[in-house]
């Protein structure tokens, strides 16, 4: 076992506002769900052979809101009611890729990242944001979009680089918030791309030297995707420590980037912790070499290939140090 330094009223304060959002997160998403639930059937194709069905009410034209099947550029994002108006518009589309700057490509797995100001690119954010009210119950609303940076991940091919997930952040970042909104295109999900987008996420909050997670509440499916990454996170950082008596909260924070609040959330939540002679111990050296790797196993960032820096200036900030968001 582990000893795990941390004080008793945090472990109280943490555990009481763990299960406080948990509740708000389940009132909210029940009222949010029962109020906008789209009210007729409808699907959406994104330039590719999946149909997907519509969850949400979003605020698209009239007339593509009353199509039963609407279409939408994998490029521009723009809406057709048609099939016909769609093919045309894909023959003359200027874009292959999103606009803004690319900031990271992996030539090898074929996809890339990039960052697009909401003040700079508004028709193509709002077409982002309205194209994601049909599938998340919380999202950016899009009259809010200038305050928002999006980091569109993209799949790469002869014909351009289309987009299957994104993430958005505040420019200014309120209560350690280093992600506003998660997407994956649902015919794109179950291939890792949601772990990739929360790790580009604490990837460049690394490299802001500052330490945040998510907005909530979360949704039920950002939830399990956010879980499955932190208990991977957690347990890598575990089985790389085994030689350590003891681990500070910090250390794994800093390590992982990880804020030490949603650390203590999912060791609770996975019943890690144990206390015994007033200490707190992790239950996890031996179950973290036990368990098998596919629960270790998460698509990651290559930090090497990100061609980015922070909008303000790092150097007074103590990378050893928890540094956050507010």
């Amino acid at each position: 076992m582990f000893i795990l330094s941390f004080n008793f009223p945090l472990l109280i304060l943490v555990t009481f506002r763990f299960k406080q959002a948990l509740n708000a997160e389940e009132s909210l998403l029940s009222v949010k769900e029962e109020s906008e639930k789209q009210p007729k059937e409808q699907w959406v194709n994104l330039g590719g052979e999946a149909d997907m069905k519509v969850l949400y009410s979003s605020p698209y034209p009239e007339s593509v809101k009353s199509a039963p099947l609407f279409f939408v550029c994998p490029f521009c994002l723009k809406p057709f009611s048609e099939r016909c108006s769609f093919l045309v518009h894909q023959d003359h589309c200027p874009r292959i890729t999103p606009p803004g700057r690319e900031i990271y490509r992996d030539a090898t797995a074929s996809h890339s990242f990039f960052e697009v100001d909401g003040a700079e690119e508004r028709t193509y954010c709002r077409n982002l944001c309205l194209f994601a009210m049909q599938f998340l119950a919380w999202k950016t609303r899009h009259s809010e979009i200038a305050t928002f940076l999006f980091y569109v991940l993209t799949r790469n091919d002869d014909d351009g680089c289309r987009i299957v997930g994104y993430f958005s952040k505040e420019k200014n970042p309120s209560r350690n918030y280093n992600l506003s909104c998660l997407l994956t295109v649902p015919s794109e999900q179950r291939n890792g791309y949601g772990q990739l987008l929360i790790d580009m996420s604490y990837q460049l909050s690394r490299m802001e030297r500052k330490v945040g997670g998510p907005e909530r509440p979360l949704s039920d499916r950002g939830l399990l995707t956010y879980r499955k990454y932190w208990r991977s996170s957690i347990l890598c950082y575990l089985r790389s420590a085994k030689d350590c008596h003891s681990i500070s909260l910090k250390s794994m924070s800093l390590a992982t980037r990880i804020h030490p609040t949603d650390i203590v959330h999912q060791l609770l939540h996975d019943n890690l912790l144990v206390m015994k002679d007033e200490n707190y111990f992790f239950r996890t050296w031996k179950r973290a070499y036990k368990l098998p790797l596919s629960m270790l196993r998460r698509r990651v960032v290559d930090p090497s290939r990100i061609n980015w820096t922070p909008k303000f200036d790092v150097t007074m900030l103590d990378p050893f140090k928890l540094n956050c968001y507010v």
